[in-house]
């Protein structure tokens, strides 16, 4: 103490516990209480676990994609007015003499299909074929009728055109954008998709007596994104924590 103004430290011995014989844990009543029985995957899940696509329409249904179908078509009406205002300007600016009026092109989106849950699964469909074989441009791309990587020329066009891919894509709404939700629900655009995904994945798996869990993090940098939160101790340290 008196040459370098410290103590010496007092050796405490905290590896003791590992001379002490390890006792794994037994199954049985060594948790009393708990579940006995069954979990796993459910009755109902295994009745239409022939295929993917059942089991994807098992936890996310046909009336999941009714409803997005509905609300993607209520706001493509919304925005006919002002889309076709933006059209028709800029028509008028590449075309000054052109006869065409702000009439012309309203009345060619009012014209265009409703959207239906057959091509939102479409739509899914294509966006998957593309996560997995994606290439190195545009999205629009993948329409074009020769080798692209390694997805067939001509694929995607098979089972929607381009344009119509997009309009689903422009229009793609999970809520009504003045619902009251928006004032007391942080995820109020996606509520529908959660409800449903609780109620299914509830109906398709019966849960062990013993559970681990643990948290992620969804990437997000959107300020959109009510429920972005910051982790400086995560890889990805802003986003939508998750359990």
């Amino acid at each position: 103490m008196e040459k370098t103004g410290y103590e010496a430290a007092i050796h405490v011995d905290v590896d003791s516990y590992l001379d002490e014989p390890y006792v794994p844990v037994r199954d049985g009543n060594d948790y009393p209480g708990l579940k006995q029985g069954y979990y796993g995957p459910s009755t109902a899940v295994k009745r239409v676990g022939d295929t993917p696509l059942s089991l994807f329409l098992f936890f996310m249904p046909i009336a999941l994609w009714s409803d997005i179908a509905s609300e993607s078509n209520l706001y493509h009406l919304t925005m006919i007015s002002k889309r076709a205002e933006a059209q028709y300007a800029k028509h008028k600016r590449k075309n000054p003499t052109s006869s065409k009026t702000r009439g012309n092109f309203k009345a060619a989106l009012q014209q265009l299909p409703p959207i239906h849950a057959v091509e939102l699964l479409r739509m899914v469909g294509l966006l998957l074929a593309r996560a997995i074989a994606p290439n190195e441009e545009k999205l629009s791309h993948h329409w074009q009728t020769f080798d692209q990587g390694g997805i067939s020329r001509g694929s995607f066009g098979q089972y929607m055109t381009r344009d119509r891919f997009f309009h689903i894509m422009r229009n793609l709404h999970f809520s009504d954008n003045n619902d009251d939700r928006q004032f007391t629900d942080r995820i109020w655009k996606i509520r529908t998709i959660v409800d449903t995904l609780q109620k299914t994945f509830k109906k398709g798996f019966v849960p062990p007596p013993r559970l681990s869990f643990d948290e992620g993090m969804l990437p997000s940098f959107s300020k959109y994104n009510k429920t972005r939160i910051y982790l400086k101790g995560k890889p990805h340290k802003w986003g939508t924590k998750m359990f």
